[in-house]
């Protein structure tokens, strides 16, 4: 029996040294060192590759110039309309005329008569070079105007008949008369530029009460469909205008998480709504200015566009209004085998 035993174990052993004599494969013989190689290569990654810490907040960009509402100070019917819808208008242009009892353009007339005489510095002795006409229509600034032209008018004649009177009077007699006449002028160039100072003043307060003028340059939009003859009311909105835009305002607001390491000169890429960022790209800003004050328990700092609207594929954002969106703030950039490092301190630290 033990004979038998030994016989049958023969073959066992020799499978055995068969195994045991065979040389390993060559993943078997380098796979220790490739592991090692690949666990060395991932530290190396761990410990260069950054990966940005940010804070999300939401942003709101205004233009610098915002659009100037036009409204009637009057109620009455829209007389005169000077520019239509889309049009580029300059500072102080006139865009429509309430109805009133004057004529605008004799009101106009008036006004630059007026403006020279208040800046006229030797008033009577050019008063031959003003030419009034006698048939303005002016409203309610009619009696003032009637006077000023009489009051020109007879300076004027005043100032013929003494040139007649030099040429038939000896010298000597001519030169006293003429220090009285002297003194008589200068009164009526003072009674002159006193009336012309209150027409300028009625002008300004018929301006002020009928005419619609932008105080901005810009394009003109209605707010409505204004057409002439038109029932407006007093305060109502009728027009317009947006200056044309070159730089932006962008505020920020962020919660109190980690609002602490938000600092100056941080980068910052904001995503408006509207423009979703993998079409649009997104638009790069620094952190300009910080506000330590909680209002709602929100912290707000001003940011500075680094390109204006140009995002990061070099699109230009055609914003005339005011838009909002989101705002991440890079406020570190740490490797990802310190942050590994340091939510493990943070977890030990927090079972401690």
């Amino acid at each position: 029996m033990p004979e038998q035993n030994s016989s049958s174990n023969l073959p066992i052993e020799e499978d055995i040294q068969v195994i045991i004599g065979r040389v390993p494969s060559w993943i078997t013989r380098h796979g220790t060192t490739i592991i090692a190689g690949c666990a060395l290569l991932l530290f190396i990654c761990a410990l260069f590759i950054k990966y940005p810490e940010s804070i999300s907040g939401k942003v709101v960009i205004s233009p610098s110039k915002s659009p100037v509402i036009l409204i009637s100070q009057i109620s009455g019917w829209i007389s005169e309309i000077k520019v239509e819808e889309g049009q580029i208008v300059s500072s102080n242009q006139i865009i429509a005329i309430v109805a009133n009892p004057a004529n605008t353009g004799d009101i106009l007339s008036l006004k630059r008569v007026v403006d020279y005489l208040d800046t006229c510095s030797n008033l009577v002795s050019r008063i031959s070079t003003i030419a009034l006409p006698n048939n303005l229509q002016v409203g309610d600034i009619q009696p003032d105007y009637l006077m000023l032209f009489h009051a020109i008018n007879e300076v004027k004649y005043s100032a013929f008949m003494d040139d007649i009177s030099k040429n038939r009077t000896g010298y000597s007699f001519s030169q006293f008369r003429d220090k009285a006449k002297a003194s008589t002028r200068e009164r009526r160039g003072d009674a002159i530029r006193e009336i012309a100072t209150k027409i300028a003043n009625e002008i300004t307060k018929w301006d002020r009460q009928y005419v619609i003028r932008t105080p901005v340059s810009g394009k003109l939009a209605y707010f409505k469909t204004v057409r002439l003859n038109e029932k407006i009311a007093s305060g109502e909105q009728l027009f317009f205008v947006a200056p044309k835009v070159s730089e932006f305002i962008a505020r920020a607001v962020f919660p109190a998480h980690k609002v602490g390491k938000i600092k100056q000169g941080q980068l910052g890429f904001i995503k408006l709504n509207g423009y979703p960022s993998g079409e649009f790209g997104t638009i790069r800003a620094t952190v300009s200015q910080f506000t330590n004050i909680a209002v709602d328990n929100l912290y707000s700092c001003q940011l500075t566009l680094m390109r204006g609207l140009t995002t990061t594929k070099n699109i230009q954002l055609n914003v005339q209004a005011e838009v909002s969106g989101n705002v991440d703030i890079i406020i570190s950039q740490k490797s990802i085998l310190r942050r590994i490092f340091e939510g493990m301190m943070g977890i030990s630290m927090a079972n401690n």
